[in-house]
């Protein structure tokens, strides 16, 4: 118990949830290259591309805003949950 105790300790959430959403990614790009997914794996790479840009510059432009450090973590979170809702729709 103690080493899953250990383990756990060392991930943040926000790191274990954007894994989560990685690996959700990378299934529908090999679903879609497969042809088990009606859409085009190009088009998903693309709007994972476009989310990351736009959640990033979004962070950076609040963060002058607000005058407050990033965080880049939960960046990715964010780019990751649209991208999938995106990609479901």
């Amino acid at each position: 118990m103690r080493y899953i105790d250990n383990f756990l300790s060392k991930i943040t959430m926000y790191r274990l949830v954007f894994q989560g959403l990685v690996c959700l990614a990378i299934v529908a790009v090999l679903r879609s290259l497969f042809g088990m997914l009606d859409y085009n794996f190009f088009d998903i790479i693309f709007t994972a591309l476009v989310l990351t840009a736009v959640c990033n510059l979004s962070n950076r432009i609040f963060a002058k805003l607000f005058k407050i450090q990033t965080n880049y973590e939960s960046v990715k979170v964010a780019e990751g949950s649209c991208g999938s809702r995106t990609s479901a729709v």
